[in-house]
């Protein structure tokens, strides 16, 4: 399909008139380039850059308020780095020595990274009893399992111990969050949307992923209400619902699965498109809407894209040419076994689809040259046309969204799409029922 690079968003809003300034000072620690940085999905973003002294101290500073998330400070000589919290409280010092960063940690001027580093702390403790018992030799796989079933409830009543204490704290939502995916139920439920910090953690976009394979296989109408109810529980938070449309944007735009072209046009109706102020850059939004326009025109119900393709003998044919009551735009691959059994079902029902004034409009899919597909189709014969686009002029894989084959599309007179079946059953039931 064609390549259409959206605008990536780094969320990374600024509040004017505030300051942040943050002192880092590590024991030991040789003077040095160290970076600080935030986390957004699977990269880290830097904030700013600094020489740590003599004394092992560095300060950041900056004339605009952070945004809420994790970020990290990273050395460009020691191999060590530590996380800290970004929250209401941007002026704060971290003091700890290169032996231990996180178990000497100590924090002025931050409650949330206090109690960030106090549940860092704990966890490091029950990483130590986890690498203990996996190291015991003395136990059996069966009985290491047991071991780490007893180690995993333990970590979670300290969890459940600290969210009961810090209800309100950034620590807690950012555990509950991380917690999130084993809810069979809901796994949102626990998230709070409220929270934009989430959106700068390295682990936020694990919970949008499992979210998209948890329905990713249960047809374009059950995803696009999941996406509603996700979406709807972040409108309360501009920036949670930018970032999570965005999100399932891009994804939808690229991930080739029947019916998914359904769910790109719902999101682009409804989250972006919709009439309501854009927060859209004008080129961007010209991208989306040319992405909804073409996936729009291959969903049941609209009219087809009229393509221009070519015939075997060379002859240039347009879709709309084809005068017939009902015409099947049958998507066909070679070396394709369903393909041939498809085919096979058409060949056999032919002589009925011409009594009834059907056509076939058969499209190649994968064949790159001309003298291939012509040996391909003097070797099986077929008593319709064969057309193809080879040097891609005609977009059709595009505009009819065919991401699979065999997949076939009916389409009435006036070639509006009237059915879309994928696959050799569907494509054969639907032939039976002609006769």
């Amino acid at each position: 399909m064609k390549n259409l690079f959206f605008i990536s968003l780094i969320f990374f809003t600024t509040i004017a008139s505030a300051q942040y300034n943050i002192t880092v000072k590590i024991k030991n620690l040789p003077p040095q380039k160290v970076q600080f940085a935030y986390y957004f999905e699977d990269k880290q973003y830097v904030v700013a850059e600094a020489e740590s002294d003599a004394k092992g101290v560095v300060k950041f500073k900056g004339d605009d308020n952070l945004p809420r998330g994790i970020y990290i400070v990273a050395f460009a000589k020691t191999p060590a780095y530590f996380d800290l919290l970004i929250s209401e409280e941007q002026n704060f010092t971290l003091k700890t020595d290169t032996a231990k960063l996180i178990e000497n940690m100590r924090v002025e001027g931050s409650k949330q990274n206090a109690l960030f580093y106090e549940h860092q702390r704990e966890m490091l403790k029950q990483r130590m009893k986890f690498e203990a018992v996996d190291k015991n030799i003395a136990l059996d796989s069966v009985a290491k399992l047991a071991e780490f079933e007893i180690l995993e409830k333990e970590t979670e009543r300290i969890q459940d111990a600290f969210i009961a204490k810090n209800p309100q704290a950034f620590m807690s939502k950012l555990i509950k969050a991380m917690r999130a995916p084993a809810n069979e139920t809901d796994m949102w439920a626990e998230v709070d949307f409220s929270e934009s910090g989430l959106i700068r953690t390295p682990f936020f976009v694990t919970l949008v992923r499992s979210h998209i394979a948890r329905n990713v296989e249960k047809g374009a109408d059950y995803i696009n209400f999941e996406n509603d109810q996700l979406l709807k529980k972040a409108a309360l938070n501009p920036e949670m619902l930018e970032y999570l449309s965005f999100y399932l944007l891009n994804f939808y735009r690229t991930f080739q699965k029947a019916g998914m072209n359904k769910v790109f046009v719902h999101l682009a109706d409804n989250y972006f498109l919709n009439g309501k102020k854009s927060i859209l850059d004008p080129k961007l939004e010209a991208l989306i809407v040319e992405q909804a326009d073409i996936f729009r025109a291959s969903i049941v119900g609209a009219k087809a894209r009229n393509v221009r393709v070519a015939n075997l003998a060379g002859d240039s044919v347009n879709l709309y040419d084809i005068a017939a009551e009902t015409t099947l735009v049958y998507f066909w691959s070679t070396g394709c076994g369903h393909c041939k059994k498809s085919t096979e079902h058409l060949r056999n029902a032919y002589p009925k689809l011409q009594s009834l004034n059907i056509e076939v409009f058969a499209l190649n899919t994968n064949e790159t040259y001309l003298n291939m597909l012509q040996k391909y189709a003097t070797e099986n014969p077929v008593p319709w046309q064969t057309y193809h686009d080879i040097n891609g002029n005609a977009r059709f894989k595009e505009y009819f969204y065919a991401v699979s084959a065999p997949m076939m599309y009916v389409l009435d007179k006036n070639k509006v799409i009237r059915a879309e079946l994928h696959g050799e059953e569907q494509i054969a039931a639907f032939l039976e029922k002609l006769y």
